[in-house]
């Protein structure tokens, strides 16, 4: 800004941080803003996977409603 540098308008969205607008390192609060925010098909795609995951593994939504597929150990129902 003290140079009048283009900067990502993500910042204005409330992001702290940068970097790939679906990463499992975001904040559940992140992913309402990339779903509100961004195109519809990025949440969506992403959604859309996550179900079809839940679904072959026989999870429950919670799985995907509290972002348990972000965990790294993975989740066991």
């Amino acid at each position: 800004m003290l140079r009048n540098l283009p900067y990502n308008r993500a910042y204005e969205y409330g992001f702290d941080r940068l970097g790939c607008v679906i990463c499992p390192a975001n904040e559940l609060g992140e992913f309402e803003v990339v779903r509100e925010k961004y195109p519809p098909g990025i949440y969506t795609r992403l959604h859309d996977v996550l179900k079809e995951f839940a679904a072959s593994q026989g999870l429950p939504n919670e799985f995907i409603e509290y972002g348990l597929w972000r965990w790294r150990r993975g989740f066991t129902g």
